[in-house]
């Protein structure tokens, strides 16, 4: 249609009939370039919670204990979980068990609020997990 090649009728319901350019690409006169449909990679759904971490795993026990403390911090702050820190970022605080506000502070969804605010909660629930 944006090459002028089909028009609708409507007439037919808005069926589509073939234009008087048409006529040349039906007669081999002139060439039509289509693209090529590839066809979609199969999205990989992600692993959600613990089971994303190895199974049975020091980090998936410290990832667990992380979302009980989020989810008391929720309630006491009257918000959703995931207003205090997300899955994701609590994932990789179990997963690299940082020892310090500095290295807190290099994990993904953590800015200086939430260091001033959990910080300390994080590392001392940290510390209580033999890290």
């Amino acid at each position: 249609m944006a090459a002028g090649l089909l028009a609708v009728d409507h007439g037919a319901f808005g069926a589509l009939k073939l234009t008087e350019a048409s006529r040349a690409v039906l007669k081999g006169e002139r060439e039509v370039a289509l693209r090529k449909q590839t066809p979609k990679a199969r999205a990989v759904k992600k692993q959600r919670g613990s089971a994303a971490l190895e199974p049975g795993g020091a980090a998936a026990e410290l990832f667990e204990r992380l979302r009980a403390w989020r989810a008391g911090a929720a309630r006491a702050h009257g918000v959703p979980a995931y207003v205090i820190l997300h899955d994701a970022t609590l994932r990789d605080i179990a997963r690299s068990r940082p020892a310090s506000l500095d290295a807190l502070r290099a994990i993904s969804g953590i800015g200086a609020r939430k260091i001033e605010v959990y910080g300390e909660e994080i590392l001392a629930l940290l510390g209580g997990a033999g890290a």
